[in-house]
């Protein structure tokens, strides 16, 4: 397959992105150098006051910050206009792919992140237009319109400490609790709480972690290092759920919450309804990555930047714009905390198959397009659990009830029709 990065492309490219209004939104002091390595072809561009030039002539004893380079086929799948899996994103081909490779320094790539992900963004743009869903609106005027959604906070002794901790329900029926990703709060459950698909039939129930959200963290946290652990964070799930009065609530959580909830159904079998585990896993690796707290980078760009590829290329930008907005929105040191659990401390390797899906039946849900806990991933952990069962959602990423909530309705209500059945 040829790569659609010729001379001309890569000379039309400058202009492009120079003149484009997200570049110049968000740019100012950034300051970089990068080859892009096509294989046969190859260009070396300099970025500086928001604009970007290239080198015509490239010195082999020539320094650059850092290089992006694969091979043609690869080039080629990403610049299309529906990349298929694992070539949608920048880090999901470094992660998945062994024909690309990422050279020079790593610090400085994640400094200017949001700039090259948008500079790659305009490449592919160029070659097969911009699809933006981002002006679908949800009214179309008039007066204002109230959400279902009501907040407020609760707060509870654990373990020695007092938590004041955030939380939001709509709906009326089953307690239906939704754990929120790492580095994330309850946002993400946002329109499952305004579909009546949902709220008709549950009691839609999102809280905060501590330190997440509208969370504050407990009183001390200063003098010490958040690092979030398996125990504490399935126990503070179920403190929450019984200070807030849930009896038998089913527990779906996504990504860090995916996995924890088997951790749940394990433990506490008795005290639950049935788990729904998006996009989890019992062991992911490859996530623990020095740069999420890094002096050198700002966390609140280069983290959702680095998650953004996470999301389906299929799914309304609008959706993934508002995960990247809430991924910014993190303190300091959260979202590398989370992944602490996510990608070092949690392993369930050798405790899934003892779980009584008799007692607590398990579901599991992951997304095509997911490169972190991959479908086959998910899968193989279902085959583990007696009982468990596992769907691909075809078209979703790894955030799928808040990058496209459409599609993830077709898998997620049926999964609850059969609990509310049985």
């Amino acid at each position: 397959m040829a790569s659609n990065l010729t001379s001309e492309w890569f000379g039309a490219l400058s202009a492009a992105v120079s003149a484009d209004a997200e570049i110049a939104a968000i740019t100012r002091y950034n300051d970089f150098s990068f080859l892009i390595n096509c294989g046969t072809e190859r260009a070396l561009f300099r970025f500086r006051d928001g604009t970007m030039e290239r080198i015509e002539s490239i010195d082999i004893n020539r320094s650059w910050d850092f290089e992006l380079a694969a091979s043609e086929a690869t080039w080629a799948q990403f610049l299309s206009a529906e990349p298929p899996r694992n070539h949608h994103d920048l880090f999901a081909m470094n992660a998945r792919l062994d024909d690309f490779w990422i050279g020079g320094s790593r610090v400085l790539l994640m400094q200017n992140i949001r700039v090259v992900l948008r500079i790659l963004e305009v490449g592919r743009e160029m070659l097969v237009g911009h699809s933006s869903s981002a002006t679908e609106r949800r009214y179309a005027g008039g007066g204002p319109v109230y959400d279902n959604i009501v907040g407020r906070y609760i707060t509870f002794p654990f373990q020695g400490r007092d938590y004041r901790i955030y939380f939001e329900e709509a709906g009326q029926g089953v307690p239906l609790l939704l754990l929120h990703t790492a580095g994330a709060d309850s946002r993400q459950y946002m329109h499952m709480m305004n579909d009546p698909a949902y709220t008709d039939r549950w009691r839609l129930i999102a809280f905060d972690l501590p330190g997440h959200g509208r969370s504050f963290p407990p009183d001390g946290w200063w003098r010490e290092e958040y690092r979030l652990t398996t125990d504490f964070y399935a126990e503070f799930i179920m403190a929450f759920a019984r200070a807030a009065g849930l009896e038998s609530p089913v527990v779906m959580g996504c990504s860090m919450g995916g996995e924890i909830v088997l951790e749940l159904a394990y433990r506490f079998p008795d005290e639950l309804r049935a788990v729904i585990g998006c996009e989890a896993a019992d062991r992911v690796e490859g996530r623990v990555v020095e740069w999420t707290h890094h002096p050198s980078i700002n966390e609140t760009e280069a983290a959702p930047s680095w998650i953004n590829g996470l999301s389906s290329p299929l799914s309304p930008e609008r959706h993934r714009r508002e995960i990247w907005w809430t991924y910014s929105q993190q303190g300091p040191g959260v979202f590398n905390g989370d992944i602490n659990f996510y990608g070092r401390d949690w392993d369930g390797r050798e405790r899934v198959g003892q779980i009584d899906t008799i007692r607590c039946p398990v579901y599991l849900l992951t997304g095509e397009y997911d490169f972190s806990c991959t479908p086959e991933a998910s899968e193989r952990t279902a085959e583990k659990i007696p009982g468990a069962k596992f769907k691909m959602m075809k078209g979703l990423g790894h955030f799928p009830m808040a990058e496209d909530p459409e599609n993830f309705k077709g898998y997620m209500l049926p999964v609850l029709d059969e609990i509310q059945d049985t």
